[in-house]
Formats: C-alpha cells, sequence, structure tokens
C-alpha cells in the first residue's frame, strides 16, 4: 500500500467515524475554498464571528452562487458585522442594506 492510498484510507476512516457521531469532515484545499478560509480566518480575528468556519463558508458560498442574480442583498440580524464582511467580500457589487 502506497502512503497516498494509507492517508486516503485514514480519512475514509476518520469520514465514516465522525459520519457516525452526526458531523462532517470537508477538505478546503482546492485554491478557490482555500482563499474563501483565509478570508474567513481574517475575519474571525479581526472581529468576534458567531458562525463556525463551516457555516461560514457554505454562507459564502451561497452568496456567491446569487451573485448574478439583479437585485440587493440584506443581512437581518447583525451582531459585530463578521458575516456582514463576509457578505461583502462575495457579493462586492451589490448593494448590502443591514
Amino acid at each position: 500500500m502506497t502512503k497516498t492510498e494509507t492517508i486516503r484510507g485514514a480519512q475514509r476512516g476518520v469520514h465514516d467515524l465522525l459520519g457516525c457521531l452526526h458531523y462532517g469532515l470537508a477538505s478546503y484545499r482546492y485554491p478557490g475554498r482555500t482563499a474563501v478560509m483565509g478570508q474567513i480566518r481574517e475575519i474571525k480575528r479581526d472581529r468576534k464571528m458567531l458562525l463556525t468556519p463551516l457555516e461560514a463558508f457554505q454562507l459564502h458560498a451561497a452568496a456567491s452562487a446569487v451573485r448574478k442574480i439583479s437585485g440587493d442583498a440584506a443581512e437581518v440580524g447583525v451582531f459585530r458585522g463578521a458575516s456582514a464582511k463576509l457578505l461583502r467580500l462575495a457579493l462586492p457589487d451589490k448593494p448590502l442594506h443591514l
């Protein structure tokens, strides 16, 4: 068994174990994902964020998916503005109402 096969087998085992505990495991090693996770870490260092990194990534992905739809964006229930900053990064050309 090669080193790569061993690592992938271990990753599958951890993934299966976490699935039994109702947790998930995701890889953010792809260049686009790595950049977004870097932005999330930077925002979390700058201000308090109530979202987990996974929730923040999902918010960014959802906002990016609707980028081409016309109209404004809004966030209801702003705490310290961390998720609003994340939305601003995902939707730079849309007006954002807080």
